[in-house]
C-alpha cells in the first residue's frame, strides 16, 4: 500500500496525535515486559515525528542514547521482529502508516468542511 505522506512531510512536523487503540495495542505488547513497553512507546513517538514515519535502527539508537551493547540495547534489537517492522532497512511500526492514513484523511475532511461553511457564509 502506498500511503501519503506528504502533509507529514510537508509541514516539516508530525501531526499533534496518534490514535490509541487499547485493544491493538495491548493485543500487540501483551508479552512485553515493562522495560521493553516504554522502550516501544517512546520507538513509537519517535517513528510518529519523522516524515516517513521510518528510521534506520542506528539513528533510533542516537536519538535515544542507546549506547551499543547496553542492556537498552539488547532491549531494542530484540524488539526489531516482535513489535518492530523493517522495511528496506528502516525501523518501522505498521499500523503507524494506517493511523497517519486515517489521521490525514479525518484533517483533510474537517478542511473541506470549513471550507464549505466559510463559502457558505461568504455567499449569505
Amino acid at each position: 500500500m502506498n500511503h501519503d505522506l506528504s502533509h507529514h512531510a510537508a509541514s516539516g512536523r508530525p501531526l499533534p496525535w496518534i490514535k490509541y487503540n487499547p485493544a491493538e495495542w495491548n493485543g500487540r505488547c501483551a508479552n512485553l515486559s515493562n522495560a521493553e513497553l516504554g522502550l516501544y512507546y517512546r520507538v513509537l513517538a519517535l517513528l510518529w515525528a519523522s516524515p516517513t514515519l521510518t528510521l534506520p535502527l542506528d539513528v533510533i539508537r542516537l536519538k535515544l542514547r542507546i549506547k551499543t551493547g547496553t542492556e537498552e540495547d539488547e532491549l531494542l534489537s530484540g524488539l526489531v521482529g516482535l513489535v518492530l517492522d523493517t522495511r528496506d532497512g528502516q525501523v518501522c511500526i505498521d499500523f503507524l502508516f494506517a493511523a497517519f492514513d486515517e489521521a490525514v484523511a479525518r484533517s483533510r475532511k474537517a478542511e473541506a468542511g470549513g471550507r464549505a461553511k466559510a463559502a457558505k457564509r461568504s455567499a449569505n
